[in-house]
């Protein structure tokens, strides 16, 4: 039986709008990388991944409107044995 992953959810702080999404599903992200930017009162915050591994799904397209504490995409950390992404934020 294969192994259960627990995806890691990318969250927004703020209520805002998404003003772009920087990664694509399947994506390798390193802890930090800037997977979104959200514009909130005319302050751009960026959507960090907090673990490293893939881009599993976005959630949200630029335009949307987001609640604080809205789940932005999900992360698939990464799994002993795979290699880690040779850049954060590549």
């Amino acid at each position: 039986m294969p192994a259960t992953v627990e995806l890691v959810a990318a969250c927004s702080d703020l209520v805002g709008s998404v003003l772009s999404i920087d990664l694509g599903v399947g994506a390798e992200v390193g802890a930090s990388s800037v997977l979104a930017v959200i514009e909130s009162m005319k302050m751009e915050i960026p959507i960090l991944a907090e673990t490293e591994g893939r881009v599993h799904s976005i959630l949200v397209a630029q335009g949307d409107q987001v609640d604080a504490g809205s789940v932005v995409a999900w992360i698939e950390p990464a799994l002993a044995g795979r290699p880690a992404p040779a850049e954060a934020g590549s």
